[in-house]
């Protein structure tokens, strides 16, 4: 396929199925990859921005700036609208919750997480008190931890915009996040150095760890809850066995540490 003259960027959505397209003149365009055919109509985005993203199923897509130039924008793909008003963080990021249908937006140049639901018509406002480092949501979409740079994880509950328990602290910034999907009482922290952790987060104790990895960033775990995979700043990664405590296991000849 070849784009359409005067395109100057192009992206596609998260499951491959929509193009978004931004031309010289930052007019935006959104194209169904399987039919070739645009969605809605063109429209202008603000000359703050280079790029749309498209983000979750609401048929909404983004503009945001970058350190130099604050400020991230919805729009609504078939109008061209703008849904909500413009916020003021600088090169934020968003992670479309798909069972909730919800917004989460952040940026590690501030300490505020915002929530927002309803296609923007609901606004909540989680503060840390320190820049933002990394988070995860649990498979309910009920709980997110958010990491700052003090080295801190504290756990909110997403719908009532309140802190759940005491935060877990580490001796430094923690680059990525996992609740375990069986039982959100586990928490497990990948902290800058590579140090990795798993936590029972209303005992506020390490029952994993520290295993010893390649400094990085992110964290990820399978859907059985078996298996961490931590992504190392070499390219290296790390997929690391798991055990959440279970009462009556015998933990003599589990060995947490080994990784490969």
């Amino acid at each position: 396929y070849i784009l359409p003259p005067g395109t100057g960027r192009a992206r596609l959505d998260s499951l491959g199925e929509r193009l978004a397209m931004v031309s010289t003149n930052n007019i935006v365009s959104v194209m169904d990859v399987r039919s070739k055919k645009l969605i809605g109509e063109s429209f202008p985005m603000d000359k703050r921005f280079s790029m749309p993203y498209l983000t979750g199923d609401e048929d909404l897509v983004f503009g945001r700036g970058n350190r130099y130039q604050a400020g991230i924008q919805f729009y609504d793909i078939n109008s061209g609208a703008k849904v909500g008003s413009l916020i003021d963080l600088q090169s934020a990021s968003v992670d479309f919750l798909p069972a909730t249908k919800k917004y989460v937006v952040v940026s590690s140049f501030s300490s505020v997480v915002y929530i927002y639901k309803d296609r923007l018509e609901s606004e909540t406002i989680l503060d840390s008190g320190q820049s933002y480092q990394s988070h995860a949501v649990n498979k309910e979409e009920t709980l997110i931890a958010v990491a700052t740079e003090d080295g801190n994880v504290i756990i909110w509950d997403i719908n009532k915009g309140e802190k759940v328990g005491e935060a877990l602290k580490h001796d430094f910034e923690v680059e990525g996040i996992a609740f375990h999907p069986g039982n959100d009482r586990y928490v497990f922290t990948f902290m800058d150095g590579g140090f990795l952790y798993g936590w029972n987060r209303e005992e506020g104790n390490v029952f994993m760890g520290p295993v010893k990895l390649s400094s990085g960033r992110e964290l990820f775990i399978n859907s059985a809850g078996t298996v961490l995979t931590a992504r190392a700043g070499t390219g290296s990664v790390y997929r690391v066995p798991v055990q959440i405590p279970e009462s009556g296991y015998d933990y003599a000849s589990w060995l947490p540490g080994l990784a490969n």
